[in-house]
């Protein structure tokens, strides 16, 4: 029977799509005349840069590089010295059936095994293999039912709310400081640093992205040979377009760094420039009308449901921690350099509740007591504060996670570190909830003339008035007003008198 219905298409976030990406390396590297030769490895550590990430057509296209850090010993000088390389990869990727969003695709990456070694005391071989671990929410366009027309039908609906996701465009740009140095540098080994975003302003189409560069540089200088380090930090903003921007418009933005450069300054000044990728991701709030169940009094009903998430924003964080780490070296004798990598957060099981966590490595640089340069690495493990009911798939991180800080001391035989890390982004909450998706009105019912009028029914906390006005044939408004309830769920053992059909 011909059935009058409003109907609506929805995304719903339906699962997590995760793909591994493998990047062979195969490189040779020569040693600039500046830089003592080298005589053994010490390590190599390896980091993904993301320049395009691009869905079309099914397909995911990844292009940046793999930039390659091979820290050695040289020596004619015993100093832990570094060269770099980039290993440029471009990748296509089959996407899951549904609609992956650029912007919320994260990628970060583990080396399979590294093996580097000096065919030439200027010359190194590079070889191994670098994973690439790609993930991002996949959403599925569902047509359901939002409604009877007046007088079809009883109908239950449910008014809830989604975030809908604003596509937004990334900026590389390019920012410098001068940085007052305590030497004069003879030579650069290092240039490490994160760019957290502080806060994001938003007007007339336009947000106004406010980071922080910090940083460390590494370097020797004209009359001390010993390795230094130096912090620096300076402000930079971005205005990034947002034009289908609205008042309830929720932002997150970020910041990665592309590359490290310097020039000489005046006198102990040098000037830092760095090539950073800054993004932004946006919600906004929409209102949504669910019909979640419907039946026809007195008529046969045929219905289809579907099961929807949809995303409701729990909250915004921005969390500074710092993370105490420590590793037993009996042969460590000088400590040089401490540095780290970190993942974004990812929401984890934890008893019979979810946390938002993730992981790290970190690398100690040091000489032992035979003046030979060692590398220690220790992978560690950071949590957000809070916790929240349900499984990992009832959450969504849409987050980042930066090393801002590191120092290291040596004590007692002892490595010991201090790490302060950034995570920011915002975390949604992503229950399952139930939408027709059709419905249809078949023949009449049969009437019993001697089934009473009148039937006791004894409901218990949880059950929904609706529900027993459908299996009863009962009209819910009618049911509710003959006991004096106010809402559909019950929430206490209650005897209700339901009449058999009221018109």
């Amino acid at each position: 029977m011909e059935l009058k219905a409003y109907q609506e298409k929805i995304l719903s976030d339906q699962s997590r799509w995760s793909a591994r990406v493998e990047i062979p390396l195969d490189a040779e590297l020569m040693i600039p005349h500046h830089q003592p030769p080298a005589h053994t490895m010490a390590k190599t550590l390896v980091e993904p840069v993301i320049l395009q990430k691009h869905g079309a057509a099914g397909r995911l296209i990844l292009e940046g590089y793999l930039r390659c850090e091979i820290f050695y010993q040289s020596e004619e000088e015993n100093q832990l010295c570094q060269v770099e390389q980039k290993c440029s990869f471009s990748r296509t990727i089959e996407l899951p059936q549904g609609t992956v969003e650029d912007g919320l695709i994260q990628i970060w990456g583990e080396p399979e095994y590294i093996n580097c070694r000096a065919t030439h005391p200027r010359r190194l071989e590079l070889r191994g293999g670098y994973e690439l671990t790609v993930e991002s929410p996949v959403y599925q366009e569902v047509e359901i039912l939002t409604g009877l027309a007046q007088g079809e039908g009883e109908q239950k609906l449910c008014r809830t709310q989604t975030m809908a996701y604003l596509p937004c465009g990334d900026k590389v740009i390019t920012a410098e400081e001068e940085i007052m140095l305590e030497e004069v540098p003879k030579s650069v080994m290092e240039i490490r640093g994160s760019i957290p975003v502080k806060e994001i302003k938003k007007a007339q189409g336009k947000a106004l992205i406010k980071a922080m560069v910090q940083g460390e540089i590494y370097y020797r200088g004209e009359q001390n040979q010993e390795l230094r380090k130096q912090e620096f930090s300076f402000p930079v903003r971005q205005v990034m377009d947002l034009e289908a921007m609205e008042e309830d418009t929720v932002c997150q933005g970020w910041a990665t760094p592309l590359g490290w450069s310097l020039q000489e300054g005046e006198e102990k000044s040098v000037r830092l420039s760095v090539t950073a990728m800054v993004g932004l991701r946006a919600w906004h709030t929409k209102q949504c009308v669910l019909l979640s169940d419907a039946f026809f009094p007195g008529w046969e009903t045929q219905s289809v449901e579907t099961q929807l998430r949809l995303e409701q924003m729990e909250k915004e964080f921005s969390e500074e921690l710092t993370l105490d780490l420590e590793w037993e070296e009996e042969s460590a004798a000088q400590l040089l350099v401490v540095m780290a990598q970190i993942h974004p957060p990812k929401p984890e099981a934890i008893e019979d509740m979810t946390e938002m966590a993730g992981q790290g490595t970190l690398w100690w640089f040091y000489k032992n007591q035979q003046e030979e340069i060692q590398c220690r690495e220790q992978t560690f493990r950071y949590t957000l504060p809070g916790r929240w009911l349900g499984k990992p798939e009832d959450w969504l991180v849409a987050g980042s996670a930066q090393v801002i800080q590191t120092s290291g001391m040596l004590t007692a035989r002892k490595l010991e570190a201090e790490l302060k890390i950034q995570v920011s982004g915002i975390l949604f909450h992503t229950p399952v909830c139930n939408a027709l998706v059709s419905l249809e009105k078949g023949e009449p019912k049969q009437q019993d003339p001697d089934s009473p009028s009148l039937t006791i029914y004894y409901a218990l906390p949880g059950e929904s008035v609706f529900q027993i006005a459908k299996t009863f044939g009962a009209a819910p408004a009618q049911l509710m007003a003959c006991n004096n309830l106010e809402e559909d769920e019950i929430q206490s053992p209650v005897k209700l008198l339901v009449p058999q059909r009221l018109e």
